[in-house]
């Protein structure tokens, strides 16, 4: 992949406070060694971004516009040859300097999808608000509501071949509508004797669901895999607990989470791919000579939730350990060297979200070093 991006700014703009803007080219290129080797996925995409500045007194205002060009020379491909349009208008408001927090977001989206025998085209409106606030000086709670609208992408409309990525023949679908999602989500946090407490509950009602669906048949040898669309919820919660500790010359951070999703279709029948619930212990030690120790201790749960073609995803227990030393030379330059370790207990990992989670298990036990310097002019 190749990237460049051109980024500039104007200060002193007659109706706005500034005007920020960014040019970036994009080309990726992709050989996939499935079959005869002669798949090439390319990619080039163009994107330009204007941000406008409204602040005032009362409120944090943004205005932005967007476009985007994408076009895809595919070469014996899942993918045929194919173009894409995107173009937005959004909109952003907060408050300022008030003791609740109040924030609104709009977008609307003009987007095509082409190749030389189909076209795909659609509008859209988005929005989303949060509210956010404290009750007294313990307790801090953010409600939050979207109703975000997204496109199907040129691979659920058109893809028609061998992915080697997925180990499926996909098959597209120009019929898809557009994926509308309506999510609610609350999120607490609670500070007691130095203990910081935090729950997040979320519930994402998603009309006409986008999801590539396994079938009980094959074509050259894998299976056979349609984008469809149904009617879900997902919902689930993510609490954790944590607190520091003053340990020597540095201090000891203790953070003990668990986090739990569920996807299910109108029909009563689950989503595919859908994470297991995890529960993850992390210690992380910093000192005054900028050594970081850390440790994270994960056992994932077993996915018995599955879609009829799915297997299901044992329990795992996961132990990662790393050591980072930043190196201080002068007000300008840093050194830092990284030393980890993963999956030290050298278990059989299976990424249940995975399509190819049966035939390719995790990495098992690595290690490595690397080494970064940052330099500021």
């Amino acid at each position: 992949t190749e990237t460049y991006t051109f980024k500039g700014s104007f200060k002193s703009v007659p109706f706005f406070n500034s005007i920020n803007y960014s040019y970036r080219n994009s080309n990726s290129f992709l050989k996939e060694h499935e079959e005869d080797g002669t798949a090439s996925l390319d990619s080039n995409s163009n994107t330009f971004v204007f941000k406008f500045n409204l602040d005032d007194d009362s409120y944090e205002k943004r205005l932005l516009l967007q476009y985007n060009h994408t076009k895809s020379p595919m070469t014996g491909a899942y993918l045929p040859t194919s173009e894409a349009y995107e173009r937005s208008i959004a909109y952003f408001l907060r408050t300022k300097n008030k003791p609740y927090e109040i924030d609104f977001s709009t977008r609307y989206d003009s987007n095509s999808r082409d190749n030389n025998n189909q076209r795909y085209g659609d509008t859209s409106l988005s929005f989303g608000t949060s509210f956010a606030s404290k009750l007294g000086e313990s307790f801090y709670y953010t409600l939050n509501y979207t109703h975000v609208s997204r496109s199907p992408t040129i691979a659920e409309l058109f893809a028609n071949g061998v992915h080697g990525a997925t180990s499926r023949f996909e098959r597209g679908n120009n019929k898809l509508n557009r994926e509308v999602s309506r999510n609610i989500e609350l999120n607490m946090q609670y500070s007691l004797n130095d203990i910081d407490m935090s729950l997040n509950l979320y519930r994402n009602s998603i009309n006409d669901y986008i999801f590539l669906q396994d079938e009980t048949t094959t074509t050259s040898g894998k299976t056979d895999a349609s984008w469809n669309q149904n009617n879900a919820v997902m919902q689930g919660y993510e609490i954790s607990l944590s607190s520091t500790y003053s340990i020597g010359d540095g201090n000891l951070l203790v953070t003990l989470s668990r986090d739990d999703i569920s996807g299910i279709f109108d029909d009563n029948t689950y989503i595919p791919r859908i994470s297991p619930a995890k529960n993850i212990l992390s210690l992380k030690y910093e000192n005054t000579t900028n050594d970081t120790f850390y440790a994270d201790i994960v056992y994932a749960e077993s996915q018995g939730d599955m879609s009829s073609i799915e297997t299901k995803t044992n329990s795992y227990v996961d132990l990662d350990l790393g050591y980072s030393k930043k190196f201080i030379y002068n007000s300008n330059q840093d050194v830092i060297i990284n030393i980890y370790g993963n999956n030290l207990l050298n278990q059989a990992i299976r990424n249940h979200t995975s399509l190819v989670k049966d035939h390719v298990p995790m990495p098992s036990a690595n290690y490595g070093i690397d080494l970064s310097m940052i330099y500021k002019f």
